[in-house]
């Protein structure tokens, strides 16, 4: 935005600004002609690995971000009861975090008829509360390594296949640094 600023030959904050009136207005302009509706969870972190974060994605079938929720989530592993002693007990807010995106997704577009996701057990019952009568595909990834290993051609070379995740990992690596929570 600092580089946009000093081409334009206005400020930063007129630039800041115009980047919250365009969010502001995609969202009221979004089109609810989609049908198919991609979410999924990414696993980051807040300042150490102690602390770990989620990111609740929802994307169309046409590459448009509905919503980017944080969630604060508990450590797992070997590091839990380091992150408990430390920084003390995290709740899970990750559920929280799927109910507003697949509320505000529902709330875009009703008749959504496809709702894709990856093998996590859980979404299931979130599709069924809010897309009753979609249907819902999910592509675990033990099945994508099982279609990879088939695929070599040679020892090093590999044939590309198709990722049926790509509309979300397309747009989750477009999403900006800074996400609103």
């Amino acid at each position: 935005m600092r580089s946009l600023s000093r081409v334009f030959h206005v400020t930063y904050a007129t630039i800041y600004r115009k980047f919250l009136f365009l969010s502001e207005y995609s969202i009221k302009k979004r089109s609810s002609d989609f049908h198919t509706l991609y979410f999924d969870e990414m696993e980051t972190l807040e300042h150490t690995k102690c602390k770990p974060l989620s990111i609740s994605l929802f994307v169309t079938d046409q590459y448009e971000l509905l919503s980017a929720l944080v969630a604060q989530m508990p450590c797992k592993g070997k590091l839990a009861t380091i992150s408990r002693a430390k920084y003390g007990y995290r709740r899970d807010e990750r559920p929280k975090a799927l109910n507003a995106g697949l509320k505000q997704a529902q709330s875009l577009n009703q008749n959504i008829t496809t709702v894709i996701t990856d093998g996590k057990s859980q979404y299931k019952r979130f599709v069924s509360k809010y897309f009753p009568k979609a249907e819902h595909i999910t592509h675990p990834r033990s099945q994508k390594l099982r279609e990879q290993e088939k695929q070599t051609l040679h020892e090093g070379l590999k044939r590309k296949i198709y990722d049926p995740m790509f509309t979300l990992n397309r747009t989750s690596s477009k999403v900006p640094t800074v996400l609103m929570t």
